[in-house]
């Protein structure tokens, strides 16, 4: 642009430039200043900066002194920028000398830039006006949602949905992301049937640990303590805390309104984590500030509902109480191993009903097609066998495959792909192309500890690359206790086909047993963790306020025909492909198309398949449930383009 007549560039940094450019309008900056730098006030001596606190702040400000008239003033920012520059005096004084106002503000994701910082930034606009609104919407690759965006801007008109525009109260906005959350509460507490209340209506005092000079609060009855960071628990009791955190609020309750245990209880669960989220700022440590939860919200049930609250604690106590006395049962089990005929009658009065089935349909039907296919074969000990281990397999498959497809959809988790999965790939002599049990026990062993570590450093970035703020579901394909059991699993696979000639019966039912106890592992890790989220598969499509509404096929439980419904989303979704998507969230996790459920080549039943391997040059898929037509032999493009995507994850790509 350096040849563009009008132009005038000043290279010595922006203070000396603006400095010199004293008195010159100008019909717009645009800058990128530096975040969170502190101001060094002896390299200003020319300059009044009293109050003035950062150094992106005195690059603002002395921009917008050079606007013209109709210019305008175009900032990256990090999210912190609300509390810090907002909420400053002297800032808010130059600009109202000034006439100028912030306008808009577009999120631009975490991870945008990626090595550099992985935090959420903003987009902002200023401008000389007496409009006091600001326009908030959220950055997309998508194009159709950039260009509805920048319509919806310069309209200034909201658009269909959060992401394409809002307008809000400067004073109370904190950054897109947590505009985005409140609305995602007040849906969830609405379907629910939890009412608003003031936190301070229901909470008369609050009490806060000094990490400097950290002392332990005095206790208190109807005391609630909740940690200032991350997902650590609430709870009612200080000793039940971590041991090592020395950041965390004191909430004396009203016992009248809401009891303690419900609300420890409540700020634990999913709504609870995406209310705490809500309240957090900062750019690299996000933390509840005192201010922030003091003038915040609780959601509970209705006034004239307050003995549900000690129901629910009462169920909860009841469930603990089941919880211990399984446990008792099971080391009155091995410590008293000849009054088995005993315990045996004490489990079966424990457990009245079975739900096993229930649990199945709270499954996607990938996993629990396969089940239900065992379920239905409890007499015929060798056929059971088989399909346990064809499950196993398939979960492998299937965890795989969500976790390359997560860290494959982001631009900031994508490069670690090669050196979490590298040595493994390496030292076991493993390939996509060729994939095993082995392959895909391998995969969810690398990248769920690579998930992990970054769930630790970069949390933002892996919800956006995953499409969804649900920690329990990350949990699941994340989990440590999963990835031993498909390595053991596999283990069991190969002693069992390991071995030659005819199997016994009685054999088989020992690798039955060893099967169904890790079986039971796999319910305890996914436990409910599946109910909130949908397995998709889109079909026809329309758009409605610049929205995309899919008819979707739901891909969950055992039952077909699948159940259909209509998901609204920003983005456009694939046909064929299955898509991975929480209720409350606009986008879907695209999964990679190593899983297909299509119509059977045999039969026209839909049905669902996994990749096994490329046979020449054509690919092979799998059924492990579907006994008309098991496999399927075809060219899947698709497919030969996300080994191309994995390629240098492929230990074989030499010989292509």
């Amino acid at each position: 642009m350096s040849g563009t007549e009008g132009m005038v560039f000043y290279p010595e940094g922006p203070i000396d430039g603006l400095t010199r450019a004293k008195g010159r309008r100008v019909d717009a900056v645009v800058s990128c200043p530096p975040w969170n730098q502190s101001l060094p006030r002896e390299r200003f001596d020319r300059l009044d900066v009293e109050g003035i606190k950062y150094f992106e702040h005195l690059v603002i400000l002395e921009s917008c002194r050079h606007l013209s008239e109709d210019g305008v003033g175009i900032f990256v920012v990090p999210s912190s920028f609300f509390d810090t520059f907002v909420c400053s005096e002297r800032v808010q004084y130059e600009l109202d000398q000034m006439g100028i106002r912030i306008t808009s503000a577009i999120e631009l994701p975490a991870g945008t830039f990626a090595p550099h910082t992985s935090i959420t930034t903003h987009i902002v606009v200023m401008q000389k006006t007496d409009d006091e609104t600001l326009f908030t919407g959220r950055f997309s690759d998508d194009l159709s949602h950039r260009t509805a965006l920048l319509r919806n801007i310069a309209h200034r008109a909201e658009g269909s949905i959060p992401e394409l525009g809002r307008f809000v109260d400067l004073e109370s906005f904190n950054g897109f992301l947590a505009l985005e959350t409140n609305l995602n509460i007040v849906e969830l507490a609405a379907r629910s049937g939890l009412v608003e209340i003031p936190l301070k209506d229901a909470v008369s005092d609050i009490f806060s640990t000094n990490k400097a000079d950290f002392k332990r609060l005095t206790e208190h009855p109807n005391a609630v303590y909740l940690p200032k960071m991350a997902a650590t628990v609430a709870t009612t009791n200080q000793n039940h805390l971590p041991p090592k955190l020395k950041s965390y609020f004191q909430l004396i309750v009203n016992p009248d309104i809401v009891d303690p245990k419900f609300l420890a209880g409540l700020l634990n669960t999913p709504f609870g984590q995406l209310w705490r989220d809500s309240l957090r700022t900062g750019s690299q440590i996000p933390t509840i500030g005192k201010q922030t939860l003091q003038s915040s919200k609780l959601y509970l049930p209705p006034s004239d509902k307050r003995e549900d609250q000690t129901k629910v604690v009462g169920c909860q106590n009841e469930l603990n109480r089941l919880k211990n006395e399984l446990q008792e049962i099971e080391l009155r089990l091995w410590d008293r191993i000849l009054e088995v005929d005993q315990t045996q009658k004490t489990i079966q009065n424990v457990n009245r009903s079975n739900s096993f089935e229930d649990w199945l349909d709270t499954l996607p039907f990938p996993l629990a097609s396969i089940l239900w296919s065992i379920h239905t074969k409890k007499d015929q000990v060798k056929e059971q066998n088989e399909q346990l281990l064809h499950f196993f397999e398939a979960l492998g498959e299937f965890i795989a495959v969500i976790l390359l497809s997560g860290f494959s959809s982001s631009e900031q988790l994508y490069p670690q792909l090669q050196p979490a999965l590298g040595s493994a790939f390496k030292n076991g002599n493993l390939s996509i192309r060729r994939a095993t049990f082995g392959t895909w026990a391998a995969v969810v062993g690398s990248l769920a500890k690579e998930l992990r570590r970054q769930r630790n450093d970069n949390e933002e970035v892996v919800f956006a690359a995953f499409r969804t703020r649900n920690r329990d579901l990350l949990d699941v394909i994340s989990s440590r206790k999963l990835v031993t059991l498909l390595q053991e699993t596999n283990k069991i696979r190969n002693d069992a086909r390991g071995h030659s000639g005819a199997v016994s019966k009685q054999s088989a039912q020992e690798v039955n047993d060893r099967l169904n106890r890790q079986l039971q592992v796999v319910r305890d890790i996914f436990g409910q963790s599946w109910e909130g989220v949908d397995l998709l598969l889109p079909g026809d499509c329309r758009m409605k306020q610049e929205v995309f509404e899919y008819r979707a096929q739901r891909i969950m439980g055992t039952r077909t025909p699948f159940s259909t419904r209509t998901v609204p989303v920003v983005e456009a979704m694939e046909d064929e492909r299955l898509y991975l998507k929480t209720p409350n969230e606009r986008r879907g996790l695209k999964l990679l198309p190593f899983i297909k459920v299509i119509p059977s080549p045999k039969t026209g039943d839909l049905a669902c398949y996994f990749f096994n391997r490329f046979v020449n040059s054509k690919v092979r898929f799998l059924s492990y449930y579907f006994e008309p037509d098991s496999e399927v032999v075809g060219n899947f493009g698709d497919v030969q383009i996300a080994i191309d995507l994995l390629e240098p994850l492929n230990a074989d790509s030499h010989e292509r």
